[in-house]
């Protein structure tokens, strides 16, 4: 059984790992349009744990025992395993723009460089998306 305060504190860091990952992709001037929407899933992602961590918080003593306890145990298996993917492309993506300052341009080699990975964004953008899709679940779940 997950310690509920575990799992709050799982919530906040993927938060903070999910906006970190989302300040790159920001900070990236001319993205490619697929790494722009790979940035937009982010925040919905983060707008979903922002609800969870609210709804627990204000909610998480009131709900029948058994019914919080499963859903809280679906989301310890979740949280890490999107924290790792999150943790892996953010890796990938700074290996891809390492030439270009922050906040600027993308330099040549760095946009042909996120060109070419452009079938791990989107494998980024689908992993995320199921992964959103679950923890939206969760969330339907706890608050019936």
């Amino acid at each position: 059984m997950p310690d509920p305060l575990s799992i709050s504190a799982s919530i906040v860091a993927l938060s903070q790992v999910v906006r970190t990952l989302y300040s790159l992709i920001d900070s990236i001037k001319d993205a490619p349009e697929i790494l722009t929407r790979a940035g937009d899933d982010l925040k919905s992602t983060d707008s979903i744990l922002e609800n969870l961590s609210q709804y627990l918080e204000a909610h998480g003593q009131t709900q029948s025992a058994q019914a919080l306890t499963d859903q809280k145990s679906a989301l310890s298996d979740v949280l890490p395993q999107f924290r790792k993917l999150c943790d892996e492309f953010h890796k990938k993506l700074d290996s891809c723009v390492r030439h270009s300052a922050q906040g600027s341009k993308l330099a040549w080699t760095n946009r042909v460089m996120t060109s070419l990975k452009k079938g791990s964004i989107e494998k980024f953008r689908a992993e995320i998306s199921m992964a959103r899709q679950v923890i939206s679940l969760r969330v339907d779940m706890i608050s019936l």
